[in-house]
């Protein structure tokens, strides 16, 4: 089974990372986004971490890819990109802390970051959708590393088992459908209600921008 790890910080140099090379520029951008939004919407990102992002130009590097593609997440990418490259010191720890007044400190945290809150009729964690995500893991040979408990349904993971869907298309056959099947019967269904509660209560640009990105990088959700 692949291992995957609840999001560490992602390598950052000056370009994408190698193995977007063989896919289709649509794919490069969701692999180069989830794969940052995943560590973003993980942890708290500490001042040094996003000035190493600032400085390795790969947010500009995804939002070049968004605007060639003219994805509707070009925009979104392209104003976290001016807001990063002007943010002082104070503005990036104001990053840290609104993300612990959103996903830590809160008694009723404004953004839940599981889909199990988003689609279970008593908006509870650890429900059906966790362990329906649970197993679209296995059946794709995922597994955790343990490093850390997170709900199988965290945003973080979620967008981190597509990551690892996106990496495997030029190998494995059934990573398209894989990818497409989970996308629709999870991503598309709560992260845009997610994005929007998280836009709401964000106090930081860089919430606020994550937010509208993301829902630039999903599919609409089917008519039922």
């Amino acid at each position: 089974m692949t291992p995957m790890t609840a999001p560490r910080p992602p390598p950052l140099d000056a370009t994408l990372p190698d193995d977007l090379a063989a896919l289709a520029p649509k794919d490069q951008l969701r692999l180069a986004a989830f794969r940052l939004f995943s560590r973003l919407l993980d942890d708290a990102p500490s001042v040094a971490f996003l000035k190493e992002l600032r400085e390795s130009k790969l947010l500009e590097a995804t939002a070049g890819l968004a605007r060639q593609e003219a994805s509707p997440a070009a925009a979104p990418l392209a104003a976290l990109v001016e807001w990063l490259s002007a943010a002082s010191d104070e503005a990036l720890e104001g990053a840290r802390r609104d993300f612990i007044s959103l996903f830590v400190a809160a008694k009723h945290l404004p953004a839940p970051p599981w889909e199990s809150v988003y689609v279970s009729p008593d908006r509870l964690v650890n429900q059906e959708p966790a362990r329906e995500v649970l197993r679209a893991y296995a059946e794709a040979g995922v597994a955790f590393d343990g490093w850390r408990q997170l709900p199988s349904d965290h945003i973080s993971l979620e967008l981190a088992f597509a990551a690892t869907q996106l990496a495997e298309l030029p190998r494995v056959p059934e990573a398209r459908a894989r990818l497409d099947h989970f996308t629709l019967k999870h991503l598309a269904v709560w992260v845009p209600r997610f994005c929007a509660d998280l836009k709401s209560a964000a106090t930081s640009p860089l919430y606020q921008h994550v937010a509208d990105a993301l829902v630039g990088l999903l599919p609409l959700r089917p008519e039922a």
